[in-house]
């Protein structure tokens, strides 16, 4: 074992031993001398490492390419184009399978959690009674029956009302769905 290592566990067992017995520490009397001496052997055991890191070797590491991230389509990023295909009011002519995918959501919905049959959940979508939302039971039944409220405020600008239908009628079978 190296000198200054013994030193080092020595000082640090004679430490442990005056917290240990007051006794030990009463032998050795610290006056200034010993206390400058003490800390001037500290300073050269810093001093001799700090100047033997300053010696070492530095080297760097050298890193890889960064890898290349992945585009991953975000989900549900399709559904506004294909709802913005379902057309709403008189006259437009409505996508049939995202309005069929969404008939079929909200008869799921009224079977699993409102305790209705297959059939009597089809004919409630396709009349509207399903739920209270006017606008979402009226975008299920016939989107042309759609309130010439939601297709006048598309008319001034204030909102697409297909988004409009198509939000509505999601949170109505989300009301379902939820006690």
């Amino acid at each position: 074992m190296r000198p200054t290592t013994t030193a080092g566990i020595a000082g640090v067992v004679l430490g442990f031993l005056a917290i240990l017995d007051r006794g030990i520490a009463g032998v050795v009397e610290l006056d200034y001398l010993v206390v400058t001496a003490i800390g001037g052997v500290a300073g050269a055991i810093g001093a001799f490492h700090v100047n033997r890191r300053r010696e070492l070797d530095r080297k760097s590491t050298a890193f890889d390419e960064p890898e290349r991230r992945y585009r991953a389509d975000v989900p549900s990023a399709d559904l506004d184009a294909r709802f913005g295909r379902i057309g709403v009011g008189a006259g437009r002519r409505t996508s049939g399978r995202a309005l069929s995918r969404l008939r079929e959501a909200a008869a799921s919905a009224l079977v699993a959690h409102a305790g209705y049959d297959r059939a009597d959940a089809e004919t409630a979508v396709a009349n509207g009674t399903w739920t209270d939302a006017t606008v979402a039971a009226a975008f299920l039944a016939d989107p042309s029956r759609v309130p010439r409220t939601v297709r006048l405020k598309a008319l001034i600008g204030r909102s697409n009302p297909t988004e409009t239908c198509v939000r509505r009628s999601v949170e109505a079978i989300a009301a379902v769905i939820e006690p």
